[in-house]
């Protein structure tokens, strides 16, 4: 059973918790699923479709019939997601990596000079 005190928080959270406050916040909140699209079900854009279909066809191989061909589009389907999803996640760390004010953990930037700290004092 939830406490009084917990459902009290929950609720003053939940009132602090709205989301974006601005005009500007909101739009570029609303645009967040169309940067990479990856809410859209695969079968919803038609060139993922095409691939869906011609790696279930691979799937199922020539003369299945149609119960085949099926659980071969419900195998394809994820198989297509996960590509999906593996290549916005290369195009975010490319784009990221790249990026003008990215420093590189290997970089001489980036390694602390620890030398005045640890400096014998003769």
């Amino acid at each position: 059973m939830t406490s009084e005190r917990k459902i009290a928080a929950n609720r003053a959270n939940a009132r602090a918790s709205t989301g974006p406050q601005t005009t500007r916040g909101r739009t570029r909140a609303a645009r967040n699923a169309l940067r990479h699209a990856l809410s859209l079900p695969v079968c919803s854009i038609p060139a993922l479709l095409e691939e869906v279909e011609a790696l279930a066809g691979e799937i199922a191989g020539p003369g299945a019939n149609a119960e085949i061909q099926e659980l071969a589009r419900r195998v394809a389907e994820p198989q297509i997601d996960v590509r999906r999803v593996r290549y916005a996640r290369h195009q975010f760390l490319s784009d990221t990596l790249t990026g003008q004010y990215y420093i590189s953990p290997h970089s001489p930037d980036s390694v602390p000079n620890f030398g005045a700290a640890f400096a014998i004092q003769i």
